[in-house]
């Protein structure tokens, strides 16, 4: 049973190094999307800054790859029509084009669909 025992120990011990390179290794990634995402904030138009953060659009960019939320204008975000919404996200598009890719659906009532997503070297 001696053999046994350390292969138990052996086994413990390897499971706690792998743990604790990925808790490493996550806090590292972690660190990275904070920097990327204030990066990506900053360089929005106040506009649609809060809108931004408030959505989860960039959280949801950096964790997923992709954001989608729906618009009420004339309401929160100082969103005033559905030409105002396009205009400002044309703005952003600009400045976000190596990076983002939003598209604008058509309005629907007073909400219009916008969705986000980010650019990779693979695609």
């Amino acid at each position: 049973m001696v053999a046994m025992s350390y292969q138990l120990h052996s086994l413990l011990v390897t499971r706690l190094g792998v743990l604790a390179e990925f808790q490493q290794k996550l806090a590292s990634l972690q660190s990275q999307a904070e920097v990327i995402g204030k990066e990506l904030l900053k360089s929005a138009p106040a506009q649609v800054r809060e809108f931004l953060e408030n959505d989860g659009v960039v959280e949801n960019l950096i964790r997923y790859g992709q954001s989608s939320t729906k618009i009420v204008f004339g309401g929160a975000y100082g969103f005033i029509d559905s030409s105002d919404v396009v205009d400002k996200l044309r703005r952003l598009g600009e400045i976000w084009e190596e990076n983002v890719v939003i598209k604008v659906h058509p309005a629907e009532g007073r909400r219009i669909e916008v969705s986000f997503t980010a650019r990779t070297p693979f695609v």
